[in-house]
C-alpha cells in the first residue's frame, strides 16, 4: 500500500504486506522524497520447490527492494 502523507516518510512490513509513506515529492520551495521500488518475479525454483507452486506463501519482504530516495 503506497499512501503519501505530511507525516514523516517510511516502508515497513506489516501482516505480510509492505506499507509505503514516501512523502511528498516538493515541499514548498524545497525538494522531497520519493520511493524507488522493484518488485521482483519469484524464480521457477522458488515456485516449484518446497511450496509447489503455490507461490502465495511468498512474502513481499523476500522478493521486494525499497528505497526512500531525499531530492
Amino acid at each position: 500500500m503506497v499512501t503519501p502523507s505530511q507525516l514523516r516518510q517510511f516502508a515497513r512490513m506489516h501482516e505480510n504486506a509492505v506499507l509505503l509513506n514516501p512523502g511528498h515529492l516538493s515541499k514548498g520551495l524545497s525538494g522531497g522524497t520519493f520511493v524507488k521500488l522493484a518488485v521482483r518475479a519469484p524464480s521457477s525454483m522458488e515456485a516449484s520447490g518446497p511450496m509447489l507452486g503455490d507461490s502465495t506463501k511468498l512474502f513481499p519482504a523476500e522478493c521486494t527492494s525499497v528505497e526512500i530516495v531525499r531530492i
